[in-house]
């Protein structure tokens, strides 16, 4: 099993999901966006937004 921080780590996804991530992204909720500009922009690790995984 890779590791999270190995560079060829890959989790499966569904490339007809991509449109909608892309849209949640960019129309984060008021709680989201709070949550990303108050905690998460300093955490010390890498956090994905909306992706798009297996099914």
């Amino acid at each position: 099993m890779p590791l999270l921080n190995d560079s060829n780590f890959h989790l499966p996804y569904n490339p007809k999901l991509i449109p909608i991530a892309k849209q949640l992204r960019k129309n984060p909720t008021p709680s989201e966006k709070k949550l990303w500009q108050d905690f998460l922009r300093n955490f010390p690790f890498r956090v994905l937004r909306q992706r798009p995984i297996d099914n």
